[in-house]
């Protein structure tokens, strides 16, 4: 009996290295399957529930069933392994994905106590923040990711709105010079730099972001040509 234990905690170990190696070719399916029985036969291997939770994580853009799944493999994982780096990461962000934003917090503190310089998860901290209404405390955070790494599109234009929130207008304008330089044509950018103009009173800089004429992206027709096509690019234009 004690031999035939050791030989199914050596398939199960076995079977645990199988579903990571498919984990890191992005056979992600195939090693959530492999996870779900290593946690049946290894139930406190914290390496099992984490392969399940970035299995089903990697899967899981438009599930919330299978978020739901991941982020209870997660703090499977901190139940058995507190203060695991990539559990609290991982945890923290689909908190938040889900709607969660007051709940991911403090597993997001927690992840940024050992790692304050993980853009990912300042972004995530940034997001859930002005989400809850908390604008002003989003700011710095936004702040520390776009230094580390400036190339963050979608932070900056959450960044922009922050400030707009916050009626920092100047430094909302900064932001969205800097974004359109880099993203010619970026309707969001386009709208909230064209609000933070507006509430500067920079009338000329308004004045140039609303023509459609300086549009690079906006202003080309999409769609099969046509009547139809050409009411709703009209409609656009005017909106």
């Amino acid at each position: 009996m004690e031999g035939a234990m050791v030989i199914g905690l050596q398939a199960a170990q076995a079977g645990l290295q199988q579903g990571e190696e498919l984990l890191r070719r992005g056979r992600n399916a195939e090693a959530a399957d492999l996870a779900r029985r290593a946690v049946v036969a290894l139930p406190g291997e914290p390496r099992a529930h984490y392969l399940l939770g970035m299995a089903l994580a990697r899967q899981a853009a438009g599930r919330p069933d299978l978020r739901d799944e991941a982020a209870s493999a997660f703090q499977a994982v901190l139940d058995r392994a507190p203060g695991h780096p990539g559990s609290l990461l991982h945890l923290g962000l689909l908190l938040a994905e889900n709607g969660r934003e007051a709940d991911s917090l403090p597993v997001l503190d927690s992840f940024l106590a050992g790692q304050p310089a993980h853009p990912r998860a300042r972004v995530a901290r940034a997001n859930a923040l002005q989400h809850l209404g908390r604008v002003a405390d989003s700011l710095p955070d936004y702040e520390a990711a776009l230094a580390q790494d400036p190339k963050l599109r979608a932070a900056r234009s959450n960044y922009l709105l922050a400030l707009l929130k916050a009626r920092r207008v100047e430094p909302a304008m900064a932001q969205g010079r800097m974004l359109l330089d880099g993203h010619p044509g970026d309707i969001r950018a386009l709208a909230l730099y064209a609000t933070a103009a507006s509430a500067a009173g920079a009338a000329d800089v308004y004045e140039h972001l609303v023509r459609p004429d300086d549009w690079p992206r906006a202003a080309t027709p999409f769609g099969e040509a046509g009547p139809e096509r050409d009411a709703l690019h009209d409609q656009l234009i005017a909106d």
